[in-house]
């Protein structure tokens, strides 16, 4: 905000409230230069934001009258109109808003209304690309209740179950793990529905010896993992074994040379490099993996053509994969903590 000059900033977003307050929900953040914190939530949210968020103003708003409430400063306004109002308040002149992120009526209204609108969606993207110990450790919880829910039900699979099922078992794992909810919905694909890389569980039954891609994640505290492991019932085919091989030797190569200054796009092509010696590499069809924290996607993206640094604090996914349209797909995913020494 002092670099920019800012009178006050409006956060918008599920995501980014949950980043800067801890509560996750409709609703806007404003924030004044002299450090007032105002946090607009509609009325049927306001207790949960209360027990939520301890270090700013809670104002619930609503687009129709209350006659009796117990909520004095209740504003009969809708959203983008109570964020206005408050803005007007507080006497601001020059808007930060994060225009990659909410509703674009709500932006344009603020815009209209304030003719001094500047963008601090990027800088919100390199705050949240960079994790502290706390939100660090929320992830690692997240990715352990991930992998335990996983291991879990590994005894629970049979060859003749659909994918939906399979993925019913997963998620009911992870929730038994403590999972707080699902980072996103849960992939399981097998035979060729697994060269989809985001494939739709289907009523497909699940065969011997074909790959199972699953790809689940958990939420915990906010935060999300994100993991794809490859399974197969009743042993694996030489061929596709060779192919699993080479895609977990590009996963190590890639991770291998993850530190602090290194471009996204060098570790991306690191793993393209190895496919590339068993001619898979044509196969390899997205990119290497993103950045996760409060979404499952975020900042940075590894990618032939980012030139991101990587730096210290983030956390990205390691996925190389496979698909042979027809025939199999093959993925692993991990997710990988940059550090200062690697």
């Amino acid at each position: 905000m002092e670099g920019k000059d800012l009178d006050c900033v409006v956060i918008l977003g599920e995501a980014n409230l949950a980043y800067l307050t801890g509560y996750r929900g409709p609703g806007a953040l404003l924030i004044s230069k002299d450090g007032v914190k105002k946090l607009l939530v509609p009325l049927l949210e306001v207790y949960r934001a209360e027990e939520l968020v301890k270090d700013a103003e809670i104002l619930p708003y609503t687009s129709y009258p209350v006659k009796r409430c117990i909520y004095d400063n209740v504003l009969y306004k809708r959203l983008k109109e109570a964020i206005v109002y408050i803005l007007k308040e507080l006497g601001a002149h020059k808007v930060g808003v994060d225009i990659s992120e909410g509703d674009y009526d709500i932006i344009f209204y603020v815009k209209e209304k304030f003719k001094n609108i500047a963008d601090i969606s990027e800088v919100l993207k390199e705050m949240r690309s960079i994790k502290d110990p706390k939100e660090i450790e929320a992830i690692i919880q997240a990715i352990r209740i991930a992998e335990r829910g996983l291991a879990k039900s590994l005894d629970l699979i049979k060859d003749g179950m659909s994918e939906i099922e399979v993925a019913g078992i997963v998620e009911f794992g992870m929730r038994k793990a403590g999972a707080n909810g699902y980072a996103f919905p849960t992939i399981v694909a097998s035979g060729p529905n697994a060269a989809y890389p985001h494939a739709v569980p289907s009523d497909k039954p699940i065969g011997k010896h074909e790959p199972i891609v699953v790809d689940l994640g958990a939420l915990y505290n906010n935060y999300c993992s994100d993991l794809t492991r490859t399974l197969f019932i009743g042993g694996v085919d030489p061929e596709i074994k060779r192919v699993l091989e080479a895609v977990i030797e590009a996963q190590e190569e890639a991770i291998d040379i993850v530190e602090p200054g290194v471009k996204a796009c060098e570790v991306d092509m690191k793993a393209r490099e190895v496919l590339a010696k068993y001619d898979l590499d044509k196969y390899f069809i997205h990119s290497l993996g993103h950045g996760i924290g409060i979404e499952v996607h975020e900042a940075p993206t590894l990618s032939s053509n980012s030139d991101t640094e990587l730096k210290s604090g983030m956390i990205i996914t390691i996925e190389p994969g496979i698909y042979i349209k027809g025939k199999y797909g093959i993925r692993i995913e991990d997710d990988v903590l940059v550090t200062k020494s690697g």
